[in-house]
């Protein structure tokens, strides 16, 4: 069988039932999410994407009192299309499944977010995909699209905002979104590097965190 696309089996490695039997998750079309390279084989280029759950309609009263080791499947019919701050890498006609899994507790509760996990071949790829090793492998940006002939607006970034990464979907300036940083007042980020910095995606409709930072 020709390969196309390898959908890691065990997409998430997280253990425990739906917690709300029978209700319904639903990613919103025109939905931007982050791309980060988790690893590589010798011809595949292994990938970890997110969407922040702001767009998740109905989010979080549809999952009230929900705790770390629930899960739930979250429908996206569609097509995905990987993009960097030069353009579109690469089409993907059907969506991996998408899980909504717990990322973060802090002052702001228990948070969940849809995730999902696989590989490309790098020769699908028109551009390297190159991991942030300061935004913790961050590589790039996903959108998700339902109806054709969806698109997007630009993002609008205060002056003096640390841009790190920009997402150019359409191919040429201005761009559709954004990864910008912070310091953590806290000094209380998750995970490595040890920089604690705030990471946030930023698009024209929601300015969403990447990291579990703070208190």
């Amino acid at each position: 069988m020709k390969f196309v696309t390898r959908i890691i089996i065990g997409l998430l490695a997280v253990c425990g039932t739906s917690h709300a039997a029978g209700t319904h998750f639903t990613l919103e079309n025109g939905s931007v999410g982050a791309v980060y390279v988790t690893g590589h084989t010798k011809d595949t280029v292994e990938l970890k994407i997110v969407f922040p759950v702001d767009q998740i309609p109905g989010y979080p009263g549809n999952f009230y009192g929900a705790g770390y080791k629930d899960t739930a499947p979250v429908a996206a019919k569609g097509k995905l299309i990987f993009f960097d701050g030069k353009g579109p890498l690469f089409t993907l006609k059907k969506v991996p499944p998408l899980k909504l899994v717990f990322w973060c507790e802090n002052d702001g509760g228990t948070q969940f977010r849809p995730e999902a996990k696989l590989a490309l071949r790098t020769k699908q790829l028109k551009r390297h995909l190159h991991a942030h090793p300061e935004l913790q492998g961050l590589a790039g940006f996903v959108f998700y699209e339902s109806r054709p002939h969806t698109r997007i607006g630009n993002v609008s970034i205060p002056n003096g905002t640390d841009v790190r990464m920009k997402g150019r979907l359409y191919g040429k300036r201005p761009a559709q979104a954004a990864i910008w940083v912070a310091p953590d007042e806290a000094q209380n980020c998750d995970g490595k590097p040890d920089n604690n910095l705030t990471i946030q995606l930023k698009t024209e409709k929601m300015d969403a965190s990447l990291r579990c930072c703070g208190p």
